[in-house]
């Protein structure tokens, strides 16, 4: 699986500099509230690090992802284009970055929706 060191520098490899300074944020922030509600704060920091790394591909790419892993994408396409990239995202994390617990990939692709 990758490591919250993995997954900084593979977004910013992969962000432009804005969405990348935000994911920091982002980052920091999950830490600070996992810490403050007894949650894993590794677990918080690679949902962050990873909940955008599909924000910035382009539509056709986004579609070659969810064509490409049908079964998890589900209906992903019947939903607004702007929360495509959290399905996008925790499948990337699952297929390409080895990320198995379901904690983390729900928190990424629910990142955009909520759930309860």
């Amino acid at each position: 699986m990758i490591t919250v060191e993995d997954a900084k520098r593979l977004a910013k490899k992969n962000l432009s500099r804005r969405r990348y300074e935000h994911t920091c944020n982002v980052r920091r922030l999950a830490v600070r509230l996992a810490e403050a509600h007894g949650a894993d704060a590794d677990k918080a920091a690679l949902a962050a690090l990873l909940h955008d790394i599909a924000k910035e591909l382009a539509r056709d790419r986004l579609l070659q992802i969810f064509t490409e892993n049908a079964i998890i994408a589900g209906d992903v396409t019947q939903r607004p284009f702007p929360v495509w990239h959290g399905v996008a995202a925790a499948i990337l994390a699952e297929t390409e970055y080895g990320v198995e617990d379901p904690e983390i990939l729900s928190a990424i692709r629910c990142h955009t929706t909520g759930r309860a």
